[in-house]
């Protein structure tokens, strides 16, 4: 990153990645002078900060405060909280992936969207628009066990991706939007080998084996679930209170 532009102009180079700014800003249907501006050392508009979660998933309180992680991501502390939030989602249309790195499983869910922008005016001083293409993106990771393969099986798996333990650390703490994830050159899902042993792969997580990856995360889970439920939640708020990762824990 160029250290001589402010923290904000920062973080949208990082977001365009290796991208002309000004080219991607076209791309994604960032107005032209939302850039200047925040190349001036101004701000964004809540319609751009807006459209750029939307289109990026990107955080805004990463955008406007560099606090956390750049990307979103749904992390569940059990089973039962996952599936919640998968049922909630899984009234639209997605298309679910399982990621993999044999240890622990997360799901990106993803599909095709649209939105107009302004695009300027014609010889009659009517306004035009154009379309922007764009995908869709929610994460959905941690304790992920059997009733969230039940529910995610049953809604219909695209593909189960395998990824090496570096980069499911990366999904899982936000470091990946979904410029990173779909449309990069070294793109993570389409480059991503398809996972040969599913099934069993399922029945270990169903069991509750290597959901956590560390002794120490094993250890804390298993506090976790013998706590009563007052208990639960008042770990949640303290861990949502201390974490700079940005996961919305549920």
């Amino acid at each position: 990153m160029n250290k001589e532009l402010s923290p904000l102009a920062q973080r949208l180079e990082f977001l365009a990645a290796g991208r002309a700014l000004h080219g991607w800003a076209k791309s994604i249907g960032l107005p032209k002078i939302s850039i200047e501006n925040v190349m001036k050392g101004n701000g964004l508009s809540y319609e751009s900060l807006a459209h750029l979660h939307r289109v990026e998933n990107v955080r805004t309180d990463w955008l406007l405060e560099g606090r956390g992680s750049p990307f979103s991501v749904n992390a569940c502390l059990c089973d039962e909280s996952a599936c919640e939030l998968l049922d909630d989602l899984l009234e639209e249309s997605w298309e679910l992936d399982v990621i993999t790195d044999e240890s622990r499983m997360a799901i990106v869910l993803s599909q095709p969207a649209l939105v107009q922008v302004k695009d300027g005016k014609d010889g009659a001083g009517h306004q035009k628009y154009r379309d922007i293409n764009y995908r869709l993106v929610e994460i959905v990771c941690g304790a992920l066990g059997s009733k969230v393969i039940a529910r995610a099986t049953a809604f219909g798996i695209h593909r189960v991706l395998q990824i090496g333990s570096d980069m499911m650390r990366e999904l899982e703490r936000g470091k990946l939007g979904s410029y990173f994830l779909f449309s990069s050159p070294t793109a993570v899902i389409p480059n991503a080998v398809q996972y040969a042993q599913a099934g069993r792969l399922f029945e270990k997580l169903a069991r509750g084996e290597q959901v956590a990856s560390t002794s120490e995360e094993k250890a804390l889970l298993g506090s976790y679930r013998n706590m009563s439920p007052e208990k639960q939640r008042a770990v949640i708020q303290v861990v949502n209170s201390m974490s700079d990762v940005p996961q919305r824990l549920r």
